[in-house]
């Protein structure tokens, strides 16, 4: 297990390069043993449609921990949490042979904001396959992180949002415009489609996508997309209507792993 018991700790500002706030450690075991590289990256970038403002959190670990892209449980919660909650990330190797995880959920996302805004110094667990202690940093925090997020923040909201592929799929699918944000469906998203073959989408399934979203509130859709070559949509299937996120999760992971297809999620972020 990778653990920082005895060691001293070198430790950047919170630092602002446009719309991320980044913090960078250092830790040297007294030891001898390889010093241990590790950053957070926290990204603010106009969500869909840009109508609000996305979150995301990415940890690079370095020496890498992993030798394959792989989903893990890892935790980052104060030092006086007695019972800290594990998040699930995705975890990639990178060419600098350190280890990127990023935050998948929403929730935890969040969760990690008002962690760093909380000034609180901070533990990063990570489990392994075995559900085992694979890694322990202690992480110093203090009360810098709040004013780089403000600032951070405003420059995400000066910065002209890039269309992407699912701004074109919520358009052409529920009939959206950017200045209609709140229109209803204008038709179903199962409607004009083609039948839905799932063992199509098992033998191709990098031309799909399943996505959330959250319409109207309280509506918390799933549903299929399927791409051409370039992105773009060209046909969706409305799969389920949930009353809650929690559902809505679970409900994409189960058809996601079923199909054996990346999840989007589009669910917009509060960044309060």
């Amino acid at each position: 297990m990778i653990s920082t018991g005895d060691y001293s700790t070198q430790v950047s500002e919170w630092v602002v390069q446009g719309n991320e706030v980044r913090r960078y450690y250092r830790i040297t075991p007294s030891s001898g043993a390889e010093p241990v590289v590790f950053e957070i990256h926290c990204t603010l970038s106009k969500g869909l449609l840009g109508l609000s403002i996305d979150m995301l959190v990415h940890l690079l670990f370095l020496p890498g921990l992993i030798e394959k892209e792989a989903s893990v449980k890892a935790s980052l919660a104060a030092t006086d949490d007695a019972s800290p909650e594990f998040f699930s990330a995705l975890a990639r190797p990178a060419n600098d042979g350190s280890t990127v995880m990023a935050v998948m959920g929403t929730q935890d996302v969040n969760k990690c904001f008002k962690l760093f805004a909380s000034g609180k110094n901070m533990v990063f667990r990570l489990l392994s396959d075995a559900q085992q202690l694979k890694a322990q940093l202690f992480l110093p925090n203090d009360d810098g992180f709040r004013k780089a997020y403000d600032l951070c923040y405003k420059n995400a909201e000066a910065t002209p949002r890039a269309r992407n592929v699912f701004d074109d799929v919520l358009e052409e699918t529920f009939g959206l415009r950017e200045k209609q944000p709140t229109e209803k469906f204008k038709k179903e998203a199962t409607e004009e489609s083609a039948p839905l073959d799932l063992a199509e989408v098992r033998r191709n399934s990098k031309e799909y996508v399943v996505c959330m979203y959250e319409l109207n509130p309280g509506e918390y859709t799933v549903w299929l997309a399927k791409l051409d070559d370039k992105g773009k949509m060209i046909d969706a299937w409305g799969l389920e209507t949930l009353p809650n996120r929690a559902e809505q999760s679970a409900f994409a992971r189960d058809v996601a792993r079923d199909l054996r297809v990346k999840i989007v999620d589009m669910v917009p972020r509060d960044p309060d």
